[in-house]
């Protein structure tokens, strides 16, 4: 379904790809006298129209599912904003050996990076599962050594026969054993 007006004037890309002709051909035809064209802000445009039934005549069937690639043809103020301005992928006619090939490409490239990155999500989510239960433990060995230096620093908790003093200073102490420096 051609949602084009044939009076319309589009680039020589866009008009090819309606037509299914290709740019450099239409171009051939321009400096031939063959097909009509004026200058336009980024080269030259041609009437759809003309494009059409000189694709006809040549026995082209023209791609009527397809869409012009940019906004020219379009009134002021509508660059960007028609449905238009994308080409219909899915409409562009690929042959057998291609389609082989992006088959080829998809199936030995493709398909395995994708597997591939697949896996390396699920591994990250793993590793961030357990990432997050080491900081909850540290939490909680924390949590239990802060109460440990808590009460072992309460007065007369855990005195030494040698310092007469808490915890802290039993290490303070058996450090110093140990160094030799008693």
């Amino acid at each position: 379904m051609d949602t084009h007006d044939p009076e319309e004037y589009l680039p020589v890309e866009s008009a090819g790809n309606v037509a299914g002709i290709p740019p450099r051909t239409l171009r051939s035809w321009i400096t031939a006298g063959k097909l009509p064209a004026t200058e336009g802000p980024r080269g030259k445009l041609v009437r759809l129209g003309d494009v059409l039934a000189i694709a006809e005549a040549t026995g082209r069937r023209p791609a009527h599912d397809r869409q012009p690639v940019g906004n020219a043809g379009m009134p002021a103020g509508f660059a960007g904003e028609a449905a238009g301005d994308v080409a219909d992928v899915g409409a562009v006619a690929v042959s057998p050996t291609a389609r082989a090939q992006l088959e080829a490409i998809r199936d030995e490239w493709l398909r395995p990076l994708t597997d591939r990155v697949e896996a390396l999500a699920r591994e990250n989510g793993r590793l961030q599962a357990e990432r997050d239960a080491l900081r909850a433990e540290l939490d909680r060995v924390r949590a239990e050594h802060e109460a440990a230096v808590a009460r072992s620093d309460a007065p007369g908790a855990m005195e030494t026969p040698a310092t007469g003093q808490g915890a802290r200073g039993a290490l303070r102490w058996l450090w110093a054993r140990l160094i030799g420096q008693e």
